[in-house]
């Protein structure tokens, strides 16, 4: 069966919601665009980027894990929390690690696409840690 992005957007999102990674943000699980507007906690987003259907869908989505800012120095400039993004990188490499061995219970095989990187969102004072996934839709047992 040939799935949406919607609707592979939405099992991202359930698997997330229902991980260990999700214990480990201090804010919420969101789709695309529907982040809390103003928020300055630790929310993951997932995104559909994009799919080919056939016999074998593929495609990738990526998943946002954002860090407020911190005056480290005290002198009123924000900087990116080192500390916290490397900590939530680790969580988050043993999340892909764990959801890779586990596709035909969720459904999907997953691998990295790229290395987890770290971006700036400097419109929120806040980074996040990007991590692009391909998926192979699988069949549950």
């Amino acid at each position: 069966m040939s799935r949406t992005g919607q609707e592979i957007e939405k099992d991202v999102f359930d698997i997330i919601a229902n991980s260990s990674l999700k214990n480990k943000v201090n804010g919420v699980v969101c789709m695309e665009d529907e982040r809390p507007k103003d928020s300055d906690l630790e929310d993951i987003e997932v995104k559909f980027v994009s799919g080919l259907p056939g016999v074998i869908e593929t495609g990738s989505v990526v998943v946002f894990i954002y860090v407020k800012d911190v005056d480290t120095y005290g002198d009123g400039t924000l900087r990116q929390d080192k500390p916290r993004l490397k900590q939530l990188a680790r969580y988050a490499e043993d999340w892909v690690k764990d959801i890779s061995g586990r596709s035909v219970e969720i459904g999907y095989k997953f691998e990295k696409l790229f290395a987890l990187n770290t971006q700036k969102a400097p419109d929120i004072h806040q980074h996040f840690i990007s991590i692009r996934l391909h998926y192979k839709a699988v069949e549950k047992d």
